[in-house]
């Protein structure tokens, strides 16, 4: 693939750390791709320094307010998109190994699938390696022969996917529509997950695509805007999907599962009451969560 296929977008915000490693990985991946930073308004002179460290390599774009995460991607590709095919998006706190990117991307090709995220640490559910690799736990730090090892594994199926680190195509993009706006920081992706299923596109996370994730780094510094900002991201995704899931234990199982299974896929709060008791007893469980036997 050359670089006018693959648009990756990072969002960064006050932490030219993690940011400059981020960054440094993707150019150094077995895939070109065209690497755009939105910073959202740093104060740590991030955009400088990144024009100092990269050069025209990347192109930084510094935003004069803080956007946060949806709307940033939002404006990002509106802004920079010129025609590719695969579209990455990426937390600034991530570190990608050299073939991470193609193998996720192959992953995505070869699946058809709506968008493929990969496993790593500090991801969580479907994604999260270690609780479903134990036994890879002390081979991680040794990258090169880890990352040897775990080439051939295949893509898994999943409910949803961890918005630090997306690849879609392009077309399911823009057939889709942007990420909710309304969810600034926060519940965007189990919205977007929600919304590739029902379009009828599966989920995968690639299992031979490991990353290491820090998490929530550009928020160390800024507890009370993520918590302020993260509250009403989902009260809104609350109130635009009410009725959607039956009640909390359906909607954790239809979001979160660490092990994919397709019963789980869709929320029957909209169904009437024999089209739900159908589908709940073919899950195996009651609507406490307690087992049919």
């Amino acid at each position: 693939m050359n670089t006018k296929n693959i648009l990756s977008i990072v969002i960064s915000y006050n932490d030219i750390k993690n940011t400059s490693i981020t960054v440094e990985s993707l150019l150094n991946q077995t895939v070109e791709t065209k690497i755009v930073v939105w910073d959202n308004n740093s104060k740590d002179q991030t955009p400088q320094t990144l024009k100092k460290l990269f050069g025209d390599r990347i192109i930084v774009h510094q935003s004069s307010e803080n956007a946060y995460w949806a709307p940033a991607i939002n404006a990002a590709f509106s802004k920079y998109y010129e025609g590719e095919q695969i579209l990455h998006y990426s937390n600034n706190d991530i570190y990608y190994p050299n073939e991470s990117l193609e193998r996720m991307i192959k992953d995505l090709i070869e699946t058809d699938a709506g968008a493929v995220g990969p496993t790593g640490s500090a991801m969580g559910g479907a994604q999260d390696h270690i609780f479903h690799n134990p036994e890879d736990n002390s081979k991680i730090d040794l990258i090169t022969d880890f990352y040897k090892s775990i080439k051939s594994r295949p893509p898994t199926r999943a409910s949803s996917l961890v918005g630090a680190c997306m690849v879609m195509k392009t077309k399911t993009w823009k057939f889709m529509g942007p990420l909710d706006n309304g969810m600034p920081l926060g519940a965007d992706d189990f919205d977007f997950s929600i919304r590739v299923r029902l379009m009828g596109l599966p989920l995968y996370v690639c299992q031979s695509g490991y990353i290491y994730h820090v998490g929530h780094a550009s928020g160390y510094n800024n507890k009370s805007t993520w918590s302020e900002i993260g509250a009403q991201s989902w009260a809104w995704f609350n109130k635009k999907w009410d009725g959607f899931y039956f009640n909390e234990l359906e909607a954790a199982k239809c979001l979160w599962n660490h092990e994919y299974n397709h019963n789980w896929d869709y929320g029957t709060g909209w169904m009437d009451e024999e089209s739900r008791i159908k589908v709940w007893h073919k899950r195996g469980v009651n609507y406490d969560g307690s087992p049919i036997h």
